[in-house]
């Protein structure tokens, strides 16, 4: 059985009332001002445990979608991300099923009008060190409670929308859209610049500051990594990735996941950009410059072979 109050306490929800049998807050997955979020976390008369809803929308699920979303990735991977923490072995070996091939998909593109209502600048992004210059190019917006991060596939066609509060650390992405875990935010850095070395951070913000810092730099979007991901840099011009992890235990996975998929692609240099644990990610730093060295004196995890 999964621990699902552990699994949710390593989200910061709003407005969060926990009890011993259900957790209600504001939804992470809009724009909500009141808490019409919930989850119950153990099985009660009403509902079985990790049951989820949403009273202003009617949204209901379980457990696995509901992480899968939190986590920006599938079913299928959160499912088995749950059974390599929760089972056994044994379990595991009994429970394995081989992934199904499927014939490649026809791209999902957003209409423009995913970003509508968006139309102001994004000072909340300014006063957490992002040049303007940098958002701009990205394309971001804001209105009165959100700013919206566009994702853009190679040829610079609108992929996804994620919204972010400017109050809080809730998101949520425009409907309709590819699901993060089959992007990179900034691909179109990679394919319009075609950098030779790249910066990798977990979240969009902290690649717009390391973009104001003077590095071309790409955000896996969540603390989930695959083999998609890893394809899409590979097949572009890069051929040095430097990983600035986030300091806690989800950051630090994250980094571990990023070095292995990468390792299946031998003409990639790969490296780690460690800093002091009292930032917890990469925006923290708040010097430039300081940032600057961290990311110069970076280590060398793996070195194409070949070259000395």
């Amino acid at each position: 059985m999964y621990d699902i109050r552990a699994e949710l306490e390593d989200y910061d929800f709003n407005n969060a009332t926990w009890s011993d049998d259900r957790l209600i807050a504001q939804s992470p997955f809009r724009d909500d001002t009141h808490p019409s979020f919930y989850v119950y976390l153990t099985e009660t008369d009403n509902a079985a445990a990790g049951v989820w809803g949403d009273s202003g929308t009617g949204e209901r699920g379980g457990f696995i979608e509901l992480l899968a979303r939190l986590r920006g990735e599938s079913q299928r991977e959160t499912a088995l991300y749950l059974r390599n923490k929760y089972a056994s072995a044994e379990q595991q070996a009994l429970n394995f099923r081989p992934l199904k091939t499927h014939a490649p998909r026809k791209p999902i593109v957003l209409a423009d009008d995913a970003l509508t209502g968006f139309t102001d600048k994004p000072t909340y992004l300014y006063g957490r060190g992002v040049d303007p210059r940098v958002s701009a190019y990205m394309g971001i917006k804001q209105n009165g409670k959100a700013i919206a991060i566009p994702w853009h596939d190679g040829r610079g066609r609108l992929r996804a929308v994620k919204y972010r509060s400017i109050t809080n650390k809730f998101f949520w992405y425009a409907k309709g859209g590819e699901a993060i875990r089959n992007l990179i935010y900034g691909n179109l850095i990679l394919q319009k610049r075609r950098p030779s070395l790249i910066i990798m951070v977990e979240a969009e913000i902290d690649a717009l500051y390391i973009m104001s810092a003077g590095f071309p730099a790409v955000a896996v979007g969540s603390a989930a990594f695959n083999s998609t991901k890893a394809a899409l840099i590979a097949q572009s011009s890069v051929r040095d990735v430097t990983i600035m992890a986030d300091h806690d235990d989800a950051g630090q996975a994250l980094k571990r996941r990023i070095i292995a998929e990468l390792h299946n692609y031998p003409h990639i240099n790969v490296r780690v950009a460690g800093f002091p644990a009292k930032y917890k990610d990469a925006n923290d730093v708040s010097n430039k410059d300081e940032l600057r060295s961290y990311i110069m004196n970076a280590k060398q995890v793996r070195r194409v072979a070949g070259i000395a």
